[in-house]
């Protein structure tokens, strides 16, 4: 819990204190992220296979694919909600980022591997969050 008092810029001189107090709650949860990208269908013309960017290149060549894959992969291991980023300290990245290319079927959900929750221990939650994570 965190117990905060604003300031009022706009006060006027007769009124004293704070414009507002509160509390906020908060967490500090392991959270399961997920993403899947089908490369044959981002190949495809109506999808990025016609694409032409800024400077002309198109996106028919798989160095400009593997560019924007790049980008995407980096992007989404990176994003970090903006609410309460500045109060919250909430700038931390993935302690692990698992990776799975597959030929064909569908995308893995390793979704299950939390179906028991992770407990705390003495070595915190992200060891055995990944260890769960391995094993599904």
């Amino acid at each position: 819990m965190d117990f905060f008092a604003a300031v009022d810029d706009l006060q006027s001189d007769e009124e004293s204190g704070a414009g507002m107090t509160s509390t906020l709650e908060f967490n500090s949860a392991t959270y399961y992220r997920f993403a899947a990208l089908n490369l044959d269908e981002l190949a495809k013309n109506d999808h990025l296979g016609d694409a032409v960017f800024e400077d002309g290149t198109t996106s028919r060549t798989i160095e400009t694919r593997k560019q924007v894959v790049k980008t995407f992969l980096k992007a989404t291991i990176q994003a970090v909600p903006s609410a309460r980023k500045t109060t919250m300290n909430g700038n931390t990245l993935p302690v692990y980022v698992l990776g799975v290319v597959r030929e064909k079927g569908h995308p893995i959900q390793l979704v299950n591997a939390f179906e028991t929750p992770v407990r705390p221990s003495t070595k915190g939650f992200a060891v055995e969050s990944v260890n769960r994570m391995n094993i599904e």
